[in-house]
Order: structure tokens, then C-alpha cells, then sequence
């Protein structure tokens, strides 16, 4: 022990370490100079400023490419955060359009449920005019004043539809439109023009539909019609004129009765006792006032019968036009497709 300790710690030379330091010292300047000096180690004709230089170039190069790596690494970094925010906002689209798909579902049950609910309210409404107009029928009030001013009194309802309400009143009988009605009324029978306008649309419409058919019907009831009144006013006339040309007898009939009369108060002048003079002369009188009125009769009738021949004329033109219009109709019903 004691002389490696003197190795190691003697101040009287260098010791192994220091020996071998200094053998190391040598070797790594012996290598240099290998390197330095002989041209063979140095590769050839090549000088050792060229190597650094070439080295230095591989250097620059290298740190280059370290510097283009890293920029590219960064630029994946930032393509793989891109496509994790892709990634993650996809995710959110697709959540949000699944919250889309729920909404919409949810919407159209409320639709459904909205429109159930309408028809429901829509169901009950109608049940409720029908029921209500029908307690109203037979109802008597007092008065009935509609918007325009017009007053109908001791009024009894007869019929409500949605286009009108006919009533019975102290001077007649009357429809009164529905927007005619007074506010409560309107209320209480639930008139609405939508209501109004359906079934305007749908009276005219059955009468459209009937088309030429019913206007040939009301043409011939009009026709008829017309020539019963025609029919009728040619009796009364014929009476008139068989009354007229009788009349002119009657007078002369009268006339003659009155000439007896006289005749027989001129016998009554040489006859004793009691007289019919008197009588005779009120006979007379209720002759002569028989005659004035057969003589009024003979005297009105020729204006009686201008107006007769007027008023026939007219109607009889009334027909033929009638008739005309009949004719066309009939033509156009042939014509169209069976």
C-alpha cells in the first residue's frame, strides 16, 4: 500500500498518472501530426483548409436541411392541429345538424299538434252556430235595428244561415244580410265573411250548375205565367165588351119604361080618387139614373180598351222574346257534347 500511495501522492516525480497523461499527450499529437503532415492520411492532394472548407460546406448544408426539417415539422404540426380542427368542427356539424333533425321533428308534431287542435276548435265552433241558431228560431224581440239604421219591430227569427237571417216583423217579412246584423247578434250567431263567402260561392255555384237547364225552366214558368195573365185580362175584357154592347140596350129598354111612366102620369091628370103620380115620377127618376150609369159604362170603355190592347201587346211581345230566348237555349243544348 505504501508505495502506491507514494505513486499517487509523491511530490518526487510524476507518479503513474502523470506518466499517463503525458503518454496520452503524445499519442493525440502524433495522430495530429499524421493528419496534418502525411498526405496519405490526408487524402491525397487535399489540404486540410480545403477539407474544413468542405467540412464547413457539409456544416451549412446539414444545418440548412436541420432548419427545412424543422420549418416542415412545424408545417405538420399545423396540418395535424388543421385536422384536428376539422376533425373537431365536423364532430360539432354533425352534433348541431342531429339537433337540426330533432328541432324539425319537434316542429312538425307541434304542426300536427297545432292542427288537431285548430280542427278540434273549428269542430266545436260549428257545433256550437248550429246548436245556438237553432234555440234562436221562434225567438221574438222586441225590436231589430241592423247597421245601416233600418228598425224592425216585434221581430220573430225564422231561419239563421251564414249568409243571412230571415225574420217575420210587424209590418212583413224580411232577410237581413249577416253584415247587417247588429254587433251581439253577429257575435252570438258567429257570422264571418269566410263563413258568408263559402256558402255565397256555393248557392251560386248550384245555380251555375244548373245552367241552360234551369234557364229554360224559368223561361217557360215565365211564359206560362205571362199568357195566364194575358188569358186572364182577355176574360175580364170580353166581359167588359159584352157589357158594353148590352148596355145600349139596356138604355133603350129603360128609355121605353120611362116613356110608359110618362104616359101613365098624363092618363093620371082625368082620373078620380087617389093618383100614382108620385111613383110614376120616382121610377122615372131611377130610370134616368140607370140610363146615366149604363151611359158612363159606354162612354169609359173605349179608353178601357186602348189600355187593354196596350197592355196585351206588351205582353204578348214579352212572350215572343221569351220564346226567342227559349229557342236559342234549346239549339245550344243539341249542340253540346251528350
Amino acid at each position: 500500500m505504501g508505495m502506491f500511495d507514494d505513486m499517487f501522492s509523491s511530490s518526487r516525480g510524476p507518479g503513474v498518472i502523470g506518466t499517463g497523461l503525458a503518454l496520452v499527450v503524445l499519442v493525440g499529437f502524433g495522430s495530429l501530426y499524421l493528419l496534418v503532415f502525411d498526405e496519405e492520411m490526408q487524402g491525397g492532394d487535399k489540404t486540410i483548409e480545403s477539407i474544413i472548407r468542405d467540412q464547413g460546406g457539409q456544416i451549412e448544408s446539414y444545418e440548412k436541411s436541420i432548419i427545412m426539417q424543422k420549418d416542415t415539422i412545424e408545417k405538420s404540426k399545423e396540418r395535424v392541429k388543421l385536422s384536428d380542427e376539422v376533425v373537431g368542427l365536423e364532430r360539432q356539424i354533425a352534433l348541431r345538424q342531429t339537433r337540426i333533425d330533432e328541432m324539425k321533428t319537434e316542429i312538425s308534431e307541434a304542426d300536427t299538434s297545432i292542427a288537431t287542435m285548430q280542427s278540434e276548435w273549428e269542430i266545436y265552433k260549428a257545433a256550437y252556430r248550429k246548436a245556438e241558431r237553432a234555440r234562436a228560431i221562434g225567438e221574438k224581440l222586441p225590436e231589430l235595428t241592423t247597421k245601416s239604421g233600418v228598425t224592425y219591430k216585434g221581430v220573430k227569427i225564422n231561419k239563421i244561415d251564414d249568409l243571412r237571417i230571415n225574420i217575420g216583423h210587424a209590418d212583413g217579412s224580411k232577410a237581413i244580410a249577416w253584415n247587417e246584423m247588429p254587433n251581439d247578434l253577429a257575435d252570438r250567431f258567429q257570422f264571418t265573411k269566410e263563413l258568408a263567402d263559402a256558402l255565397y260561392k256555393q248557392e251560386h255555384t248550384v245555380v251555375a250548375g244548373l245552367g241552360a237547364a234551369a234557364d229554360m225552366t224559368e223561361i217557360r214558368g215565365s211564359i206560362d205565367f205571362i199568357n195566364s195573365k194575358i188569358r186572364e185580362s182577355e176574360g175580364f175584357y170580353n166581359s167588359k165588351a159584352q157589357d158594353h154592347s148590352q148596355a145600349q140596350a139596356r138604355i133603350q129598354g129603360l128609355e121605353n119604361k120611362i116613356q110608359g111612366l110618362q104616359n101613365a102620369i098624363a092618363a093620371e091628370v082625368n082620373k078620380a080618387g087617389l093618383r100614382q103620380t108620385p111613383r110614376y115620377r120616382s121610377q122615372i127618376q131611377d130610370c134616368q139614373d140607370a140610363i146615366e150609369a149604363e151611359g158612363a159604362k159606354i162612354r169609359s170603355f173605349p179608353e178601357y180598351q186602348t189600355q187593354y190592347r196596350a197592355e196585351r201587346t206588351k205582353r204578348e211581345a214579352e212572350v215572343k222574346a221569351l220564346q226567342l230566348r227559349l229557342r236559342t237555349l234549346e239549339m245550344e243544348a243539341q249542340k253540346k257534347p251528350k
